[in-house]
């Protein structure tokens, strides 16, 4: 069986989009790929960052949503 274009490759992904004049989007994505957990993200649309729930745990969410918070505040002050 065919699988139609509808049915695959779809998978749920959060877009976060900021003031990039408090912290770049190459600044963060490295700061949260040399962190810990290490978290890769992917660039998005019109300075944002993609993160896809590809390969993700439930207990993990918060984790990831927690370091991305935690960057995101630190460029705030």
């Amino acid at each position: 069986m065919q699988a139609q274009s509808s049915e695959i490759n779809r998978v749920p992904t959060l877009n976060i989009s900021w003031d990039e004049s408090k912290i770049s989007i190459k600044n963060l994505a490295t700061n949260l790929g040399n962190g810990n957990p290490s978290i890769e993200v992917m660039t998005g649309p019109a300075g944002s960052i993609n993160v896809s729930t590809h390969m993700l745990k439930s207990e993990e969410v918060k984790i990831v949503a927690s370091r991305i918070r935690e960057e995101l505040s630190k460029a705030r002050v």
